[in-house]
């Protein structure tokens, strides 16, 4: 169906563009200061740069999705066609639970490359990945879910990588003493990292 391909491709492009690159951006100061911290070996205060990373993008994304949420009227100034609108009226905000998972997948994957841990997170995306693919054909070619499928296999590949980079970062506890519960210090100035 040509409408659910520009569906995906419009919808998406839109979330990269409006949410995903924004909160993406934030990484690079994110990683300059784990990367000044740990010189010190102050593990506390990379650890509460995390959380303080999180805050920030999370109260980011609170406008960032209202925005994504009424993005069909967006496009319906620029002239797209309604039934194109009616899909991404629905396939737009359904993703938007997959962008708050993956603005903590960006973070912890930038946290952990810092240390030069990579390929954990690679084999985790895969896998996510390929999770992704597998549920879209079933729901969207089997059970006809259409935009609803590719919504719900987006938002369950976000989960995916989620569960196990955080599984993998408890067990293996790769930079030790820098992951932990939020404390009170992880408000404390907090617009000043």
């Amino acid at each position: 169906d040509v409408t659910l391909a520009s569906t995906i491709g419009i919808g998406f492009s839109i979330i990269n563009i409006l949410c995903i690159f924004p909160l993406a951006t934030l990484n690079n100061g994110f990683t300059a200061g784990i990367i000044k911290e740990f010189k010190v070996q102050n593990f506390r205060s990379v650890g509460i740069l995390i959380h303080k990373t999180l805050l920030i993008k999370f109260l980011l994304l609170i406008p960032l999705a209202l925005v994504l949420f009424f993005s069909d009227r967006l496009c319906s100034v620029l002239g797209f066609e309604s039934q194109l609108l009616s899909h991404l009226k629905v396939f737009v905000p359904l993703c938007i639970p997959g962008l708050f998972l993956f603005m903590i997948h960006s973070t912890l994957t930038s946290y952990l490359s810092v240390f030069n841990i990579i390929i954990a997170p690679i084999i985790i995306q895969i896998i996510a990945t390929g999770t992704f693919w597998a549920i879209s054909l079933i729901l969207v070619c089997h059970f006809e879910w259409g935009v609803e499928g590719i919504v719900f296999s987006f938002n369950m590949m976000q989960a995916i990588s989620i569960f196990f980079l955080y599984l993998y970062i408890l067990l293996d506890d790769p930079v030790p003493n820098t992951f932990f519960c939020f404390t009170k210090d992880s408000t404390e100035g907090l617009w000043e990292c």
